[in-house]
């Protein structure tokens, strides 16, 4: 997840692996930690950790996909 994230990020496109980060905490491992921890006790808390990771993995992965984050740049070409 991390990888991927830092070659897009690397590349100037930064806005939507945040967002892909930030849900994959707030609105999977955070809950998810909730949940697991009522049947799983601290174990399901750790269990929350890497499932966050996966799904962001997931979904960072798919965007990779789609190549709309090689269109980004951290300098700006000028045209001559």
């Amino acid at each position: 997840m991390f990888t991927i994230s830092g070659v897009m990020r690397g590349s100037g496109d930064t806005l939507i692996p945040m967002f892909i980060s930030l849900f994959s905490l707030w609105a999977i491992r955070i809950p998810s930690a909730l949940i697991l921890s009522k049947e799983f006790s601290e174990t399901g808390i750790w269990w929350s950790i890497p499932l966050g990771w996966l799904i962001g993995l997931v979904l960072l992965y798919l965007y990779y996909l789609t190549d709309s984050w090689k269109r980004k740049s951290v300098i700006r070409h000028i045209n001559k």
